[in-house]
């Protein structure tokens, strides 16, 4: 046998492998144990939505894509196809979109491993691959459709850039691409992955892959996917209505109300009503739920992953010894940040936890990366 071919061989068997048994853990979980529905409405709003959207184009008929207008459409577009390849095989509306989830969950655990394999030692990739793959939080939220399949191309994104040489631009292009195809999953992967990037640069100036003009060139590249794929960002001539104004529309209802008379959207917007109260109780109330507002995130992970300690004790650990964190550590960190950064402004993150999915991938690099090396300087 051909020594490519059987390289190319073995590439297969890992990627089966790797892809495999984080798949079998959370087939398992989405079919045998997960209550359902277990995200309520998600799971019950994502498929109609789905079939919705699709039926909708073939008319021609874009008011459609005002139902859910807070959410991009592609994920649901995904639903659509998974109901359609697995609806003849016995399976329902929600247990397609379980198999969605299930695929997208496991591929992130098979990036995670390419991306510290490909920076450190293999062995060291399948540690960090172990760690996400057995998470419970990974597992338990991997049924969240949208968050799963918006952060595998999230990842995948963050996997070219981390490998591209800074003088070529086709990586940047790519890494683009993905990025908008994330985007049109969740917007939540815009912040999330541009804050990353910037953090990354701001700390490490001379970073090896990565340039200010190739994030810009990146950054244009995802908008003009997100607008192409987004018939809410279309002209108005075009779709016969406001898109701009559906979705504003549709996303204010996401917001938390208190009693109808203003909306949360951040931890600091409870401090409005607090210096407008005339009454003492009233002012408390309001200063306690910003001070519950602002410490209560990430909290709630801690009850779900063992990844934040690992983390937190690898970095305390790393601090005390005074070891300086570069390369895939400061990277892996930058990431954490930006994505503790954003659900912390973000006040809907307190009530949804699963959004902790968008923490597990860079904790699980930091950790093993930051254990190794520990490990490697106690021999």
């Amino acid at each position: 046998m051909r020594p490519d071919k059987n390289r190319f061989l073995k590439g297969v068997a890992l990627f089966l492998l790797l892809f495999s048994v984080p798949f079998v853990i959370r087939y398992f979980w989405a079919f045998c144990l997960a209550p359902v529905p277990f995200i309520i409405p998600d799971e019950l709003l994502y498929p109609y939505t789905g079939r919705l959207f699709v039926s909708g184009l073939a008319s021609g008929n874009f008011s459609v894509f005002k139902v859910n207008a807070a959410h991009p459409p592609l994920s649901k577009f995904i639903t659509w196809l998974f109901i359609s390849l697995l609806g003849t095989s016995g399976f329902s509306d929600l247990g397609a979109m379980r198999i969605q989830s299930c695929l997208f969950s496991s591929l992130t655990c098979v990036l995670i491993y390419a991306i510290v394999a490909s920076k450190t030692k293999k062995s060291i990739g399948v540690l960090s691959w172990a760690l996400l793959s057995l998470d419970p939080a990974s597992i338990i939220f991997a049924l969240a459709s949208l968050d799963v399949t918006s952060l595998f191309f999230a990842v995948l994104s963050m996997y070219i850039l981390l490998r591209a040489p800074s003088e070529s631009w086709r990586p940047y292009l790519l890494a683009g691409v993905c990025l908008g195809l994330a985007a049109l999953c969740k917007y939540s992967a815009y912040p999330i992955i541009l804050g990353t990037l910037i953090l990354i640069l701001l700390a490490e100036k001379n970073h090896p892959s990565l340039s200010a003009k190739g994030i810009l060139f990146l950054t244009t590249s995802s908008i003009l996917v997100l607008i192409a794929g987004n018939p809410l960002l279309w002209p108005p001539q075009l779709l016969g209505f406001s898109g701009y104004s559906a979705l504003v529309e549709d996303s204010s209802r996401a917001l938390l109300n208190s009693g109808g008379a203003f909306s949360v959207l951040t931890p600091l917007d409870w401090l409005e009503p607090a210096f407008k109260m005339t009454s003492p109780a009233h002012t408390i109330f309001y200063l306690s739920m910003f001070a519950h507002a602002t410490t209560v995130f990430p909290l709630p992970i801690f009850r779900y992953s063992y990844l934040p300690w690992l983390f937190l004790g690898s970095l305390l650990l790393l601090l005390r010894q005074q070891e300086r964190i570069e390369g895939l550590e400061l990277s892996s960190l930058s990431w954490i940040s930006a994505s503790c950064l954003f659900f912390w402004i973000l006040a809907k993150s307190q009530a949804e936890v699963y959004y902790s999915v968008w923490l597990q991938p860079p904790l699980a690099i930091f950790s093993t990366i930051a254990i190794a090396d520990l490990w490697r300087r106690r021999r």
